[in-house]
This record gives structure tokens, sequence and C-alpha cells, in this order.
């Protein structure tokens, strides 16, 4: 199982010669971005979301406009 994940890992991603990231996959919308199109996540293994900015922005403000619509007790 380890080495799927490792596989699928390095299929999402692209680096550099000095293995520096350069591109990757975003999970939502499966385009390549470069890696200053994502925002940085110290917690995930590369070191950035798996979304990039425009996916990440398009889920926030639907996400504010389900809020908006519904209040607190689902009214």
């Amino acid at each position: 199982m380890r080495s799927f994940k490792k596989n699928q890992y390095f299929k999402k991603r692209r680096f550099d010669s000095d293995g520096n990231l350069t591109e990757k996959i975003c999970n939502h919308c499966k385009n390549w971005k470069s890696s200053s199109g994502f925002y940085q996540n110290k917690s995930l293994m590369d070191g950035f979301s798996d979304n990039c900015f425009d996916c990440e922005d398009n889920r926030t403000i639907e996400s504010q406009s389900i809020d908006i619509i519904t209040n607190k007790n689902g009214f």
C-alpha cells in the first residue's frame, strides 16, 4: 500500500533538477498549476494546499453564501 501512495504522490507533482516542487495537479479542477498557485500548508508533505487559489476561493464563497441563506438554526 505504501508504494501505491508514493506513486500517486509523484504522478501529481513535477520537480526541478534540485528537487523543488514546480507544478502539481489541483485536486478539485484537475489542472496542472505552478506551485505558486497554491496556498502554503506546512502540515502537508509538499508544503502546499491540495486545491489551487481559484478552487479554494470558490469553495469559500460558496460556503459563505450558504451561511447567509440559512441562519444558525437552519431556517
